[in-house]
């Protein structure tokens, strides 16, 4: 019935409220395990953005590594040649990596092994994408635009 992972939804309802739960079920002797995670846990007020992204292990070590675990709105400084980080565009909505090559910032090739599609549950259980990823990125752009009141991500690594 769980051939990698599985998620599923209870409802429960006591003294006239409902109450919905969440749960995902892991495959334990599959020897690659996933983390999705979250750079902001919630938006206040409508403001602010930020990056969800996957880590894979095999084991305990780190298949396909984040290049850096800087997200930002804009480029760190002072940087030194080869450094990294994910830029947060809030215009276009994009998480993008991009590599300072000792004078200015570039966009980086991510050159990941693997694969990453995620995809979108709503606040009420129901999948948002059906036929296709809302994105195949391994990084990517979150604000409250796109979570509305809330929004869980689900990631498929090939």
């Amino acid at each position: 019935m769980v051939d990698d992972f599985e998620f599923f939804k209870a409802t429960a309802a006591y003294g006239g409220t409902t109450c919905e739960a969440f749960y995902t079920v892991d495959d334990i002797q599959d020897p690659y395990t996933a983390q999705t995670v979250a750079t902001v846990r919630e938006f206040k007020n409508g403001q602010g953005c930020g990056a969800i992204y996957t880590r894979v292990y095999r084991g305990t070590e780190e298949v396909d590594p984040l290049k850096s675990l800087v997200f930002s709105t804009v480029a760190p400084s002072p940087a030194s040649n080869g450094d990294y980080y994910y830029e947060l565009n809030t215009s276009n909505k994009t998480c993008t990596l991009k590599q300072y090559n000792g004078t200015s910032w570039v966009t980086a090739s991510e050159g990941y092994s693997h694969t990453y599609k995620y995809y979108r549950i709503n606040a009420t259980g129901q999948s948002v994408d059906t036929s296709t990823p809302y994105k195949t990125q391994r990084c990517i752009y979150v604000d409250p635009s796109i979570i509305g009141n809330s929004m869980q991500f689900i990631c498929e690594i090939n």
